[in-house]
């Protein structure tokens, strides 16, 4: 897990130090800094692949009765080999329909196949940089999301985000928030030290604190 990034003069980071927890939700505006942020470990890092065990069928069906929550009609999933090539690809079931194919699923539904399923994976270690999330998924399938990202409790996930149910769902501990400096640097801030929440009592959503520019 990274405990700590610390940059200097990286892009728009003149220095920025800023400690970490087990699970970030990166806000702010279109250009304060959030990518050039998830740029820094990720240039220090390396890609790793990880898939639900499948010897673990008890994780397995977790993980299908969570995506169940957004997707009813999910039933399963299951991988098939092309014979002509001895490719494997993965296939879906919907409903009481036939197997299709992961090229005939909607990118939607393989975003959020992909971001549940680091919860459900054995052993998972490492730190995940996530870049919007909510892209091309329904914003009442988003908690599910949310959800699995908050629960990966051995690994590190660092999620940006401009989705406000992500936002709502957070702790403002939980949060980065990102903002330019009159000379155009950026400027990080965690969520429960943010001079707007100081004295926080939940009567304005977060949600709509970030709408309006408050937070960043």
């Amino acid at each position: 897990m990274i405990s700590l990034i610390e940059a200097l003069n990286f892009r728009s980071l003149r220095y920025v130090r800023q400690t970490l927890q087990p699970f970030q939700v990166l806000i702010g505006p279109n250009g304060s800094g959030k990518s050039t942020f998830l740029d820094v470990p990720s240039l220090l890092g390396h890609l790793v692949e990880v898939g639900v065990e499948q010897h673990n069928t008890s994780r397995f069906q977790q993980w299908i009765a969570h995506l169940q929550e957004a997707l009813p009609e999910f039933q399963t999933l299951k991988t098939a080999l092309r014979q002509e090539d001895r490719h494997r690809y993965l296939t879906a079931r919907l409903g009481e329909g036939v197997l299709l194919p992961s090229w005939l699923l909607s990118d939607g539904t393989l975003r959020l196949l992909a971001l549940t399923l680091l919860a459900y994976v054995e052993d998972l270690s490492g730190s995940y940089l996530i870049e919007e999330p909510e892209n091309g998924i329904h914003p009442k399938a988003m908690e599910t999301v949310f959800q699995s990202l908050a629960s990966v409790y051995a690994a590190q996930i660092l999620c940006a985000t401009h989705s406000p149910v992500l936002l709502s769902l957070a702790k403002p501990s939980q949060l980065l928030c990102f903002a330019k400096t009159e000379d155009g640097a950026t400027d990080v801030i965690q969520g429960d030290q943010h001079p707007a929440l100081r004295n926080w009592q939940s009567t304005i959503e977060l949600e709509t604190l970030f709408a309006t520019g408050v937070l960043g």
